[in-house]
């Protein structure tokens, strides 16, 4: 009986320290978790806020918890491919324009710079990417007027002549958040072929001088008979008849 009423003492006793033991396990346990929990819940409340997926999750689920994550890693990765997409685009456009296009952030690096202005300017990508402006311009009439760009509101136009090939570079500043340093604008330089161009406004020069020393004969000697027909030196009729089919023969010919 003595034994018995011992191994009962104990049993009691045991399963009150099981329960009482277990009791705090549990509540060490929930309020760990839900202190682990938290902070997770808080970013996951934030990620679906940038995203603009509707989650709020409020409980202690770790099990929901981890869904509501795997929802939200979805559509990042949905919206970094259609962002990869929409720079795809993007740089294709770039790199088929018909101008050499090249940016400039507020700081004075080239941000940007597309391979036909690569081409123009005779440079290799990692020779001007990320690089001074200064890598790309030795003329200093545009070197300064980039800096100018960068200060203050600029718009300048000029030409530049490579060889055989003459370009227009149209200068501006550009004030958007990607390219902004503090209060300096970044800039935007666009540049066209316009030897073509060139060539025919000389030839039409050339043209209008051959014909303006053409028709100077002529026209001198049209005017010489006219006015001595109007003055009275040539006052004969004869005359005045045969200085008239003089001045519509050298009409004729000069037409």
């Amino acid at each position: 009986s003595s034994i018995t009423a011992i191994v009962n003492s104990f049993t009691y006793y045991g399963i009150a320290a099981i329960i009482i033991l277990s009791t705090i396990s549990f509540t060490f346990i929930y309020f760990a978790s839900k202190k682990i929990v938290k902070p997770l819940k808080n970013e996951v409340n934030k990620l679906s806020k940038i995203t603009n997926l509707e989650l709020t999750y409020n409980g202690d689920d770790v099990v929901e918890l981890s869904s509501q994550i795997e929802s939200v890693r979805r559509l990042i990765d949905s919206n970094i491919k259609s962002i990869k997409a929409e720079s795809a685009k993007l740089n294709y456009i770039i790199e088929n324009m018909n101008s050499g296009i090249i940016i400039i952030s507020g700081n004075g690096n080239i941000i940007l710079v597309n391979s036909l202005a690569l081409s123009i300017l005779n440079r290799k990508k990692e020779d001007l990417e990320n690089k001074s402006y200064v890598y790309g311009f030795v003329d200093l009439k545009i070197t300064d007027q980039i800096q100018k760009a960068i200060n203050e509101d600029v718009k300048f136009s000029t030409t530049y002549t490579v060889l055989d090939k003459t370009y227009a570079i149209n200068i501006s500043s550009l004030y958007a958040n990607f390219v902004m340093s503090g209060k300096k604008a970044g800039v935007a330089i666009f540049i066209n072929d316009i030897t073509e161009q060139k060539m025919l406004e000389k030839v039409k020069l050339d043209f209008f001088a051959n014909a303006s020393h053409e028709l100077k004969s002529p026209l001198t000697s049209i005017i010489g008979y006219q006015q001595m027909i109007s003055e009275g030196i040539i006052n004969n009729e004869s005359e005045i008849r045969d200085a008239t089919l003089k001045t519509i023969k050298e009409a004729t010919e000069a037409w």
